[in-house]
């Protein structure tokens, strides 16, 4: 799936999403901490990690 990703569009444009909005906080967690695990260990995509999961879409929302 990343490869594919990467040749339409930049980590500047790539942001951790779900569609599973009313999960209890512990899994939440987990999930989360899987999926920065998995960014981190690319190493094309390792240095956008906090891009990724949470700066890009700040930048989005202008928060």
């Amino acid at each position: 799936m990343k490869r594919g990703l990467l040749t339409v569009t930049t980590p500047a444009h790539i942001m951790f999403g779900t569609d599973y909005p009313f999960v209890p906080t512990p899994i939440l967690e987990k999930v989360a901490a899987k999926v920065r695990n998995e960014i981190l260990q690319d190493t094309e995509l390792s240095e956008h990690a906090d891009d990724i999961l949470r700066n890009n879409a700040l930048i989005l929302f202008k928060k």
